[in-house]
């Protein structure tokens, strides 16, 4: 973190285990077990104090992948974890298959400044790659498959943005 700070860069970490894979994943969680990860405030407040963090990636039922029963964020925890680090941004790691609803919620409890797509986009490619090979199996020239998959990624990140509040934003 200091030699980071040196240099004007920030520093995100995090004390939790993330449940889960970035993939689409078709079994059922359990909200219990997973409950289990959930950042403690305290906890996160002396990690924060500690180690001079800039950004704190809290676990509040975000969860990596999508999953069947996806769980609904607990805003009442993230509003605690806010309350314990007012001087820390805070990250959402795991931001794939949230509701949006839910998303600008957590945006507006706990302020969060950075929100982890990464399955969402990887499906969103994977889905366009796989449908222009579909309609050109033969196709080796990549160059010509990839106008069409990077709008797909483009919407999804579009979309994002827009749920995110950053729309217009630099």
């Amino acid at each position: 973190v200091l030699a980071a700070h040196t240099k004007n860069l920030l520093v995100e970490g995090e004390i939790d285990k993330l449940s889960g894979s970035s993939e689409v994943h078709n079994v059922d969680l359990d909200p219990e077990a997973l409950k289990k990860s959930y950042t403690d405030p305290e906890q996160a407040k002396k990690f924060v104090a500690q180690t001079g963090v800039d950004i704190f990636a809290a676990v509040f039922g975000n969860v990596h992948g999508t999953f069947p029963n996806q769980p609904d964020l607990d805003f009442e925890l993230l509003g605690k974890i806010r309350e314990a680090l007012p001087g820390t941004f805070l990250s959402m790691h795991g931001g794939s298959g949230i509701p949006a609803d839910q998303v600008r919620e957590a945006i507006a409890v706990g302020k969060i400044v950075k929100i982890n797509v990464n399955t969402e986009l990887r499906q969103a490619f994977g889905d366009a790659l796989n449908e222009k090979l579909g309609e050109n199996p033969d196709q080796s020239a990549y160059y010509k498959l990839t106008p069409d998959i990077i709008e797909a990624v483009m919407a999804i990140v579009e979309g994002k943005i827009d749920v995110f509040g950053s729309t217009g934003k630099a």
